[in-house]
């Protein structure tokens, strides 16, 4: 089983500073994690509109490059 987190997670993500804890909480099987594309550039304008910090920043930036970026297509 893998787990597909959408925008609201990866929100929540850049806002805990537990990193170990939250991971450990929504992946307990230490399944592979992926987000679509689409969340990542929803997550990506959200920090842009709200002017995040650096710190901020780099939290969700380094969980983004741990996880899979699922792209869109059509069959």
């Amino acid at each position: 089983m893998n787990i597909l987190l959408d925008t609201n997670i990866l929100l929540f993500r850049s806002r805990t500073s537990d990193t170990d804890s939250f991971v450990d909480f929504i992946n307990p099987g230490n399944v592979k994690l992926y987000t679509s594309v689409v969340s990542e550039a929803e997550i990506k304008s959200i920090s842009l509109k709200n002017k995040w910090g650096v710190k901020r920043n780099d939290i969700l930036d380094n969980f983004l490059d741990e996880i899979n970026i699922v792209e869109i297509s059509q069959s």
